[in-house]
C-alpha cells in the first residue's frame, strides 16, 4: 500500500506540477491582454479621426466652397474653338458691312457694322467704318465716340486718327484737327497724300502748321 500510495502521490505531484506550468502559460497569455487593449484603442481612435474627416469634408462640400475638381480633358481646345468661331462670325459680319459700304449702301453697311460690334464691342475696324458713316450723316458726336474708342483700343490705328482729324476740321476745331492729323502722319507717312486731296480737311489747309505736316 505504501508503494502504491507513494506512486499515486508522485503521479498527483507530477499532475500538479503540469497544471502549474499550464497555469503559467495562461497567466502569460493574460499578461498580454493590456497590449491588445492598447491596439484596440488606437484602432478606435483612427476610425474616429477618419469619421470626423468624412463629416467635415461632407459639410464643406454642401457649404458650396470652391471645388478643386480638374477641368475635363480637351476643355481648353473647346474654348479656343469657340473663340475662333466667334472671331470668324464677327469678321464675316464686318466684311458684309464693308461690301455694302463700298457699293454705296451705307444704311445696309451700318446694320452689319452694328451687328459685328454687338458680337464684339472691341472690333476696331467696325467702330471706325461706323464712325465714317455717322460722320457722313453729320452725327458728329456719335462718330467721335466711335473714333475715340477705336483709338483707345488700338492707339496705332491710323484710320481713326485720320478720320478724327477730318471730324475736327468739319466741326471748326482746327487745333485738335491738326494734332490728330500729325499723329496719323507719324503712324503712316502715306497720310500726307490723303490730306492734300481730302475735301474734309479744307478748313485746315489755311491753318499754320498744316503745310509742315503734309509736306
Amino acid at each position: 500500500m505504501s508503494y502504491i500510495h507513494q506512486a499515486l502521490k508522485k503521479a498527483q505531484a507530477e499532475r500538479d506540477e503540469g497544471y502549474g506550468k499550464y497555469e503559467g502559460i495562461l497567466l502569460s497569455s493574460r499578461s498580454k491582454r493590456p497590449g491588445v487593449k492598447k491596439w484596440t484603442l488606437i484602432a478606435a481612435a483612427l476610425l474616429s479621426i477618419l469619421f470626423l474627416a468624412f463629416v467635415v469634408y461632407s459639410w464643406l462640400d454642401r457649404s458650396g466652397l470652391p471645388s478643386t475638381a480638374k477641368n475635363p480633358p480637351g476643355w481648353r481646345d473647346a474654348e479656343l474653338t469657340s473663340t475662333q468661331e466667334k472671331t470668324a462670325d464677327v469678321e464675316a459680319l464686318y466684311q458684309v458691312g464693308k461690301t455694302h459700304h463700298k457699293s454705296g449702301r451705307p444704311s445696309d453697311a451700318k446694320i452689319f457694322y452694328e451687328k459685328a460690334l454687338k458680337a464684339d464691342p472691341g472690333c476696331v475696324s467696325a467702330l471706325n467704318n461706323l464712325g465714317v458713316i455717322l460722320m457722313a450723316e453729320k452725327d458728329y458726336p456719335a462718330a467721335r465716340i466711335r473714333f475715340e474708342k477705336a483709338i483707345r483700343l488700338d492707339p496705332e490705328y491710323v484710320d481713326s486718327c485720320y478720320n478724327l482729324a477730318c471730324l475736327f476740321a468739319l466741326t471748326d476745331q482746327p487745333d485738335p484737327g491738326l494734332r490728330y492729323l500729325k499723329r496719323a502722319v507719324s503712324l503712316n507717312p502715306q497720310v500726307k497724300a490723303w490730306a492734300r486731296e481730302d475735301g474734309d480737311l479744307e478748313k485746315l489747309r489755311n491753318e499754320q502748321g498744316f503745310r509742315e505736316i503734309v509736306d
